[in-house]
């Protein structure tokens, strides 16, 4: 799937975008659910929420922390 298109035709102010598709965080995607084991987890791609103008609560990177974070 390439979606890149569809992610930077997104960039619209304040639009948030979540996947579940292999490597959606490192392909601008902001939110990436992954399945790791039995347990569903998930990726952050902070630099795509910034440039939306999104901002990533403290509390909710603690939670990516103990994950995979993407800057």
């Amino acid at each position: 799937n390439d979606f890149a298109p569809i992610l930077s035709n997104l960039k619209i102010k304040g639009i948030l975008t979540v996947g579940e598709q292999d490597r959606f965080a490192q392909r601008g995607g902001m939110f990436n659910f992954v399945l790791d084991k039995s347990t569903v987890k998930f990726q952050v791609n902070r630099r795509a929420a910034a440039e939306s103008g999104l901002q990533v609560s403290a509390k909710l990177l603690d939670v990516v922390r103990t994950w995979r974070m993407l800057e």
